[in-house]
């Protein structure tokens, strides 16, 4: 099908990879919104498209938070899907980069270490950005009632 050596089969590899944790994190997730707002919603006259996007899916805001958060950070670091799939033609993540900066017989540690900081800042400002609701994601389903 030509994806390999292709960033569309690198994304197709990790959409198999990575979709039953989304779908475990929204299944467990939605199982805690009342029925009774869709039932509401649909009193109000709203149809079921309407009712999912404008009701329960920002009830849902913390659970997608913390499946982005997770993902992010999982396919960002990720370093041999994209060593193996991409191979040594068809460009490269950071993680693969910084392995490639260090040559067989000599490193330039100083100029590495400066690109893995490089490569968290990123990661660390997308949390930052996210953390209220990541903790709220990750606290949703710790209370029973």
């Amino acid at each position: 099908l030509g994806l390999m050596s292709s960033v569309p089969g690198l994304v197709l590899a990790y959409v198999g990879y990575y979709m039953p944790f989304g779908v475990f994190v929204f299944a467990g997730f939605a199982k805690t919104i009342p029925r009774e707002l869709e039932e509401a919603a649909a009193i109000d006259g709203a149809g079921a498209f309407r009712a999912f996007w404008q009701v329960v899916f920002p009830l849902m805001r913390p659970a997608s938070a913390s499946v982005v958060i997770f993902l992010g950070v999982w396919i960002w670091n990720d370093f041999l899907n994209p060593l193996i799939v991409l191979g040594p033609a068809a460009g490269t993540t950071v993680t693969v980069g910084i392995y490639r900066a260090i040559g067989e017989h000599q490193a330039d540690y100083g100029s590495v270490f400066a690109l893995m900081f490089l490569a968290t800042l990123p990661i660390l400002v997308f949390y930052l950005a996210f953390q209220k609701q990541f903790v709220k994601g990750l606290t949703g389903g710790a209370t029973k009632g």
